[in-house]
């Protein structure tokens, strides 16, 4: 890394920390992944709790969006004014995914939703050899 690099990269830490502490929040990191039974996604920001982070699934589309005060899908719709998500990211689901099988769980301070395989996936891939004629 180049002596500009490596000052860019310090510098935004900075910004990143005066921000939070001028009253703004830090950046979601998100984190894509994947291993033999499926598909993870990996969310994780200090600033917010498990109550913070709110996992809708829609057709084919995972929404995830959080929000600075904790509250419950209820307390939003009666909350008089709007609650304005401070993260929200639409994730496409493949169809070799199974959405019926979605998991969400939150450990040390990191959102991970896991999306296995569909049923009967593993066993129907070979590789073709292409032949040179």
């Amino acid at each position: 890394m180049t002596l500009k690099n490596h000052a860019f990269k310090d510098m935004g830490s900075q910004l990143d920390l005066m921000n939070t502490i001028n009253g703004g929040v830090t950046m979601t990191q998100v984190e894509f992944g994947q291993n033999e039974e499926g598909m993870y996604l990996n969310l994780s920001n200090p600033a917010y709790d498990s109550d913070n982070y709110h996992v809708e699934l829609k057709p084919n589309v995972l929404t995830i969006f959080t929000t600075l005060d904790p509250m419950t899908k209820e307390e939003a719709e009666q909350h008089e004014a709007p609650v304005v998500p401070t993260f929200v990211r639409n994730f496409p689901i493949p169809n070799v995914l199974d959405p019926q099988r979605l998991e969400a769980t939150f450990e040390d301070g990191i959102l991970t939703i896991f999306a296995p395989y569909k049923e009967g996936l593993n066993g129907n891939s070979r590789k073709i050899d292409i032949q040179h004629l």
